[in-house]
């Protein structure tokens, strides 16, 4: 018996595949984390433009406002300038895994520097956001981290 190709078996040859390559991609995307990488998306966008007004403030400083990574000592530098009295809140955020985020005190010693050790976090970029205020107004600043 001779088995014979024609139009009706490719079209059910085509049809199978078809169907074969939906359900693996159904199962492929089941076993993929669909969280989301913030909770509160639309709160955030809501106050975009309060975070952009931040933001320009920030960039208008006299002095900068940055931070830096030491190797040696596993630290994280956030300097500030000393005429500021800055209080708020420093983000460590890792856009990969939201379990891995971190926060803390805006607290600069006197020469308006403050470190931050981070042996304890995994290693990777991180974005350090920085959001505080002065005298009543808000500055914001984000930078790129890669800790190693």
């Amino acid at each position: 018996m001779k088995i014979r190709f024609h139009w009706g078996t490719g079209i059910a040859l085509v049809f199978m595949l078809f169907v074969f390559s939906l359900v693996y991609a159904v199962i492929k995307s089941r076993s993929i984390d669909h969280a989301l990488v913030r909770d509160d998306y639309y709160t955030e966008d809501i106050h975009y433009q309060e975070k952009h007004d931040k933001v320009k403030r920030t960039q208008a400083l006299a002095k900068a406002v940055g931070v830096q990574y030491i190797k040696e000592q596993k630290l994280l530098m956030v300097y500030f300038p000393r005429s500021m009295n800055p209080e708020g809140d420093i983000h460590l955020y890792r856009a990969s895994d939201a379990s891995l985020d971190r926060h803390y005190p805006v607290q600069p010693d006197s020469s308006g520097v403050q470190f931050i050790p981070v042996q304890d976090l995994k290693t990777g970029y991180w974005k350090v956001k920085v959001d505080w205020t002065s005298n009543g107004l808000g500055y914001y600043m984000e930078e790129e981290v890669n800790i190693r």
